[in-house]
C-alpha cells in the first residue's frame, strides 16, 4: 500500500530541502569567499582547487561537488562581478542627464566603482583572460546586463542627435564603445600603477574629466 503524506508531513519535507539547499548554498558561498581572497591576496599563481578548499575549511571533493575546476570558480566570480558592475551603472544612470551627460556617467561610475576594488576589475577581466575563458563570459546574464546599458547609453545619444543638440556626425554606438574602451583603461592603468598597500599612482578621475571635456568639444 501506498504511504500518503500528510499536510503535515509535506510542510515538514519541504523545510528539510529548504535548509538543505540554504546549507549547500552557504558552503557554495564559503568557497567562492575563499577563492576571491586567495586571489586578491596571492593571485592567480598561488590560485587551486587545493588552496580554495584549505581556505574554506572543506575537503577537495568538496570544492568539486560545486565547481568542477578552477576556470569554473573564476568563471563564478568573473559572472559576480560584472553583476555588481552593471547595477552601480544602472543606478548612476537612473536620472536622465542627456546623452554626453549618459556619457560621462558611465565613464565616471565605472572607474570610481572599480577604482575603490581593483581585485573586483581583475576578477572581472584580467584573471579570465590569464585562463583563457573570457570568451565565455561575453555568454554570460552578467555580460547581456551591460549590453543594455550600454545600448541605453547610445539611445540617448541618438535621441540627443535627432534633437539636434549634437553634432549629426556622431555615432552613438562607438561613442558608447569609446567611452567604455577609456573607463577600462584607466582602471587597468592603475592597476599597474597601484602600490602595495593599494595605492592608486595616477589620477584617474582627472583623466575621467579630460576625456569628458574633449567630448562636450567634439561633439556638441
Amino acid at each position: 500500500m501506498a504511504m500518503t503524506l500528510t499536510v503535515d508531513d509535506g510542510a515538514a519535507q519541504k523545510r528539510r530541502l529548504e535548509r538543505k539547499e540554504r546549507r549547500h548554498e552557504h558552503r557554495r558561498r564559503a568557497i567562492l569567499d575563499a577563492a576571491r581572497s586567495i586571489l586578491a591576496r596571492e593571485g592567480i599563481q598561488n590560485f587551486s582547487v587545493n588552496a580554495v578548499a584549505k581556505a574554506a575549511d572543506v575537503s577537495k571533493p568538496a570544492v568539486y561537488y560545486y565547481f568542477e575546476s578552477k576556470e569554473e570558480l573564476i568563471f563564478e566570480l568573473a559572472v559576480d562581478a560584472e553583476f555588481e558592475e552593471a547595477q552601480k551603472l544602472q543606478q548612476a544612470l537612473a536620472a536622465d542627464a542627456g546623452g554626453l551627460g549618459a556619457l560621462e556617467v558611465l565613464l565616471n561610475a565605472y572607474v570610481v566603482h572599480y577604482l575603490s576594488d581593483l581585485d573586483k576589475f581583475r576578477l572581472r577581466y584580467v584573471w579570465p583572460q590569464v585562463l583563457g575563458i573570457s570568451s565565455r563570459l561575453l555568454e554570460a546574464d552578467s555580460h547581456r546586463r551591460t549590453c543594455e546599458i550600454d545600448a541605453l547609453v547610445s539611445k540617448r545619444i541618438e535621441r540627443d542627435r535627432q534633437q539636434g543638440r549634437l553634432k549629426q556626425g556622431v555615432d552613438a554606438v562607438q561613442a558608447t564603445r569609446l567611452a567604455r574602451v577609456m573607463a577600462h583603461g584607466i582602471v587597468a592603468q592603475a592597476c599597474h600603477t597601484a602600490t602595495a598597500n593599494g595605492e592608486v599612482r595616477l589620477d584617474a578621475l582627472e583623466l575621467c574629466q579630460s576625456a569628458c571635456d574633449q567630448w562636450k568639444q567634439a561633439a556638441a
